[in-house]
């Protein structure tokens, strides 16, 4: 879905309970995706292994990091053109294990 500008929140949402074998998502560049959108992802697929979201969103909500916590699998996350703080990479390193 890289640079779709039709991927949107809503769009996200449907995939929040439709599809539980998700492993991957990459929104990266898709304007319309806010972090409440990928927060409805997240929420519905813990077994989630990678996610890119490059350039696509200017910082990351608290809630979103707080989602994060619960995706033990996590191996990759580029947060591209994201701005992060250290305490929120803190709490990415502290939370997401299986991070390389």
């Amino acid at each position: 879905m890289v640079g779709c500008y039709l991927v949107d929140d809503v769009g996200l949402r449907f995939l929040e309970k439709g599809c539980p074998l998700l492993k991957a998502i990459d929104v990266s560049r898709c304007n319309c995706v806010s972090p409440s959108g990928l927060l409805s992802v997240i929420s519905g697929h813990e077994g989630l292994e990678q996610m890119d979201v490059g350039y696509c969103l200017s910082e990351l909500s608290a809630p979103l990091i707080n989602g994060l916590k619960n995706l033990n699998q996590l191996s990759i996350i580029r947060i591209d053109g994201v701005r992060v703080s250290d305490f929120i990479l803190q709490i990415i390193g502290t939370n997401c294990k299986s991070l390389v």
